[in-house]
């Protein structure tokens, strides 16, 4: 059924691309074959100007950096007080 909408396969590919760019800064390059559903990656990559290093299986492909797949620091915020805790153990120690 979905086969016979046009431009459906290439808008999931475009999506899903997007959604790889936010996600990784690196990715194998079977595994960017996998997930757009691509005999051969290498057109995609040139087009795109993604830098591939290695061979074969260990192929990988250097996603250009963002915002979004940047490390990151987690903020933690200590939200329970000494009375939330000192509940929860007496609670625990029965």
């Amino acid at each position: 059924m979905l086969a016979k909408v046009t431009g459906f396969a290439t808008a999931v590919r475009k999506f899903m691309i997007t959604a790889l760019l936010i996600t990784y800064k690196s990715i194998k390059v079977a595994a960017l074959r996998r997930s757009l559903d691509l005999e051969d990656a290498a057109p995609l990559c040139a087009e795109r100007g993604w830098v591939v290093s290695g061979d074969g299986d260990a192929a990988v492909v250097e996603f250009p950096s963002n915002s979004e797949n940047q490390a990151k620091p987690m903020a933690v915020k200590d939200a329970a007080t000494f009375t939330d805790v000192s509940h929860l153990m007496q609670l625990l120690s029965k």
